[in-house]
């Protein structure tokens, strides 16, 4: 099993950096797949997976289908937790 923990500071995709954001993502799951059929990569990238029809989501979904991924598809957004589209206050 490799596990990958990844954090990103939160900043806007913009230009050069989504392109580059996007290429190192895949290199590093292109590396864990070969490495083990099991791979699990946790952290906060800062990216709103939930929103697709944004730059930032749509990254992680073309990344998931890409490399075959599952998500929990939870994220956090102030205060609120979010679990497959709907809010649940702490």
């Amino acid at each position: 099993m490799v596990i990958i923990g990844i954090y990103r500071p939160p900043r806007n995709l913009c230009g050069d950096h989504q392109q580059l954001l996007e290429n190192e993502l895949s290199q590093v799951c292109n590396w864990a797949s070969l490495q083990s059929n099991s791979v699990v990569i946790i952290g906060d990238l800062n990216l709103n997976r939930l929103r697709s029809d944004k730059r930032e989501g749509k990254l992680l979904l073309d990344l998931e289908i890409e490399q075959c991924f599952m998500s929990n598809q939870e994220t956090y957004q102030s205060g609120t937790s979010w679990n497959n589209n709907k809010s649940q206050p702490y």
